[in-house]
This record gives structure tokens, sequence and C-alpha cells, in this order.
């Protein structure tokens, strides 16, 4: 019976080693599994203060941001349709370029006492012994849209666009009209003046006022006010 006793015991003893065994094994395991998973945590975390930072910045500025994206609303709200193939004016020549010679192809007219070439969307107008860009006349016709026109509906009537002028279709022509208050364009043509009043940006180009507000993450300008009306 004695020996049956320090059988029990040896087995007991050697029984509970090795389960202490398993239990160290399995809690370093743990504890090195814990550790990998903390570090890509932490790295994440400290990426995420920065960009944090960033976003705190924004949010200083939140407030304007809606009040913009609320005004854009109610103007795209009147606009039924805004579609076309606009493109950037980045390579057009910026208002009052002075030329000594007109793009090929231009087509030449005489309009409001003045001289002008016109060529896809840009006019010039003929000035000592060269042209320079000007404004878009109004009531100056032409048969076919530029490239590139954008075209949208303000108040339920149609409007295309293009490089600082608006037309209006009559019958198989188009006419250059006055900028309708509350139009949305994707840009506006360089050579302008560009004023910043309480944080607001506006420019000025052939006396039209733009604002610019942002409308679906990106910049647009919108008429505000048309000089000598």
């Amino acid at each position: 019976m004695k020996t049956i006793g320090l059988i029990k015991t040896k087995i007991s003893n050697k029984l509970f080693a090795y389960m202490c065994k398993q239990l160290i094994y399995i809690g370093s395991f743990c504890l090195l599994f814990l550790i990998s998973g903390t570090m890509p945590i932490q790295a994440q975390h400290r990426g995420g203060g920065h960009h944090a930072g960033h976003h705190y910045s924004i949010k200083g500025h939140q407030g304007s941001i809606t009040q913009t994206r609320q005004s854009t609303r109610d103007v795209r709200s009147s606009q039924a349709n805004i579609s076309g193939n606009a493109r950037s004016n980045v390579s057009l020549p910026a208002r009052g370029t002075r030329m000594t010679a007109i793009p090929s192809g231009s087509i030449m007219r005489s309009y409001g006492g003045d001289r002008y070439a016109y060529n896809n969307g840009i006019f010039y107008r003929h000035h000592g012994n060269g042209f320079v860009v000007s404004e878009p006349p109004i009531g100056f016709r032409i048969n076919f849209l530029p490239v590139g026109f954008f075209t949208f509906s303000l108040f339920n009537t149609p409007y295309y666009y293009y490089a600082g002028a608006y037309y209006q279709q009559y019958g198989s022509e188009y006419v250059v009209v006055q900028p309708p208050l509350g139009a949305l364009v994707q840009s506006i043509p360089d050579g302008g003046q560009q004023l910043v009043i309480d944080g607001n940006t506006y420019y000025i180009v052939d006396g039209v006022q733009y604002q610019a507000i942002i409308n679906d993450g990106t910049i647009w300008y919108k008429v505000i006010k048309i000089e000598n009306q």
C-alpha cells in the first residue's frame, strides 16, 4: 500500500510539474502575441494622431464650408441640368493678352464699332497693329459652340458656357448673353482681379463678380454681381 501511495504521489508531482510547464509556455505565447498585436496599433495610433491634427484644423473651417455648400445646393436646386464637356481654361490666353497675329481659321467680324476675330470661344479685338484678348461682346452671334463648352439650366433657362462667355440658342445660332446671377461654372478666364474679403475669395472678370465656393469637393465659381447693372 505504501508503494502504491508513493507511486501516486510521484505521478501527481510529475503531472503538476508538466501542467506548470504548459501553463508557463501558454502564458509566454500569449504575452508574445499581445506584444506583437500592440505594436501595429500603437504605430497606427501615432499616424492617426497626425491625421487627427489635420482633421481638427479642417473642422475649424467647417462652419464656413458647410454654409457655402448649403448655398451651393440652393443654386443647384434651381438648375435642372448641369452637363457638357467642360475642360480647364489653363491653356487659354488671359484677358488683355496682346497678340501680333491671331490663330489661323479665326472668323473676322465687325461688331459694335470694333473689329473682332473669333476662334473657338476666344474673342480677339483689333487694337493698334495687333489684337488683344477681350471679353465676349454681348449680342455676338456664332454658328457653332466652342469645343469644350459647358451647359446648365438656371430657372429652367438653358445656357452654354465657355471661357467666360455665356450663350443662349436662338434658332440655328448661339448668341453671347449677360451672365445670369447665381450661375455656377467650373472655370473662369485668367487675367481678372482677385479679392479676399472676410476670408472669402472673389474674382472680377469682364465686369462680372464671381465668388469661389466648394461644390462637391471642388472649387466652382458663382456669379454674384454684374457691374454697371
